[in-house]
């Protein structure tokens, strides 16, 4: 039965996505060819992009990990991209001429019809072309550091000043390989934090493909390690596989718990908890920061990593003063950066949810597409800075 059901999903991402090509096959082919035989070349790389990248992405695990397979992903999805683009800005343009149609009433003769639209079509082509390239750079490079300044009440002195960095949403996997993630790292230790967390979604593959290519994380360097949490991407791939993987590494993984760090004299409990939606991918590994926070130590702020933001509801109640969290990505590209925050209260940068603040990475690498367009993917620093005297523990 499981099998059936893989069968027909499978079929219907192809068809959905094969109806989307089709689409914008009708709006681009007779615009940017000229004969019939360029004609068909181009119907013949449409067919072929929307048949590849469903397939590709059904059928990873166990696939050859040679250059040429991840050369083949990198091409395939930087077309996915460019389709979801193209696609959005023709729906856009085909819903208002038929409202101009519908209400407007405005004849415009056949000549000019064909003009504005072949001039439209081109445009949108060589607009998405662009945008697609300028995400492409933006999605490849190694992050920029975002640094931000988080004002805690009645900071305990020692922790003031305390310095955390954050990488979220690697995705090593078909597109993000271990050189990029050398870099990250490197980048990463020139900021001399006092503790770096890994807020999940670490990988899209198999601990056998891509185990080698996340060695680096065992180069990190701070004052008090390198701390990890689970994301949803994570369990698709044997979360508690890649947990052990990365212990091996150096990481200290926190499974619904947490650990003391003492800095001149203040008191910090850094606290994990598993993916908000993907425990039952694993026994013993639903969300709980409840049991994350149980018989902890007298601390005098807690900070709780946690892959999802919608984990700040349940942290808050459980006394959390603080929670850093992924998963969303900003929004990453056109139009998802509009949808983000329909979905999501919290998708980027600083919050709070009751007395519990809450900041949200863009993520540090990218899934799917390489392409960042709108949201800029971060290696950020957070700062616990003081704003107030008197030190309050609980």
């Amino acid at each position: 039965m499981e099998l059936i059901r893989m069968i027909l999903g499978g079929l219907l991402v192809i068809g959905v996505w094969g109806a989307v090509h089709y689409y914008l096959g009708r709006h681009l082919v007779g615009t940017l060819t000229r004969t019939r035989h360029a004609a068909r070349i181009a119907w013949g790389v449409i067919a072929l992009h929307g048949v590849l990248a469903p397939i590709l992405m059904m059928i990873r695990r166990g696939m050859p990990q040679g250059v040429w397979y991840h050369a083949l992903n990198f091409v395939v999805y930087t077309g996915m991209g460019f389709v979801a683009l193209l696609f959005v800005l023709f729906v856009v343009r085909d819903l208002s001429a038929w409202a101009a149609r519908r209400w407007v009433h405005k004849v415009v003769d056949e000549d000019r019809r064909a003009f504005l639209t072949s001039s439209f079509n081109l445009g949108a082509f060589v607009t998405t072309g662009v945008a697609t390239g300028v995400g492409l750079h933006n999605a490849i490079k190694v992050p920029d550091v975002k640094e931000v300044e988080v004002l805690v009440p009645r900071l305990a002195p020692g922790l003031d000043g305390l310095r955390v960095a954050q990488l979220s949403d690697l995705h090593i996997g078909p597109t993000l390989r271990g050189k990029w993630l050398e870099a990250v790292v490197e980048r990463t230790n020139s900021l001399g934090a006092d503790l770096v967390a890994i807020t999940g979604d670490l990988v899209d593959a198999r601990v056998s493909d891509m185990g080698h290519e996340v060695a680096s994380l065992g180069q990190l360097k701070s004052t008090y390690g390198t701390f990890f949490v689970t994301g949803n991407h994570d369990y698709y791939w044997n979360g508690p596989e890649w947990v052990e993987h990365v212990e091996s590494l150096g990481v200290r993984a926190l499974i619904n718990s947490h650990a003391l760090i003492e800095r001149q004299g203040g008191r910090l409990l850094v606290g994990g908890v598993t993916d908000l939606r993907t425990g039952r991918m694993a026994a013993g590994h639903s969300t709980d920061p409840f049991k994350a926070i149980a018989n902890a130590p007298q601390h005098d702020f807690s900070l709780l990593l946690a892959h999802q933001p919608g984990s700040v509801y349940d942290a808050a109640k459980a006394g959390w003063k603080m929670q850093i969290s992924g998963h969303t990505h900003g929004g990453q590209f056109f139009p998802w950066n509009f949808v983000v925050g329909i979905v999501h209260e919290f998708y980027a940068g600083l919050g709070k949810h009751l007395d519990t603040l809450i900041y949200v990475s863009r993520g540090t690498g990218f899934w799917g597409p390489p392409n960042r367009t709108v949201a800029p993917s971060e290696i950020t620093l957070l700062t616990l800075k003081s704003a107030g005297t008197e030190p309050a523990s609980t």
